[in-house]
């Protein structure tokens, strides 16, 4: 369980949208992901300017939550 103030880690793989024939992704600009911290149902807007496919097309996957330390 993670205390209030723990520190937590998850790797967020990102398989570019260019890899993807046009047709198959229709490629889009994005300028931000929406993270949902686990336990919670509100998300984080945050940052990030990539190209995006507007087609359903695997572009992100993320491992578990693990925790973390103060370094």
């Amino acid at each position: 369980t993670l205390q209030p103030g723990g520190i937590a880690y998850a790797q967020l793989q990102i398989v570019q949208a260019a890899t993807y024939l046009p047709a198959l992704c229709q490629p889009r600009p994005a300028d931000y992901l929406d993270i949902i911290p686990p336990n919670q149902t509100v998300a984080i807007p945050t940052y990030y300017a990539a190209t995006a496919c507007a087609k359903p097309v695997h572009l992100l996957t993320v491992d578990a939550v693990q925790l973390g330390t103060n370094h």
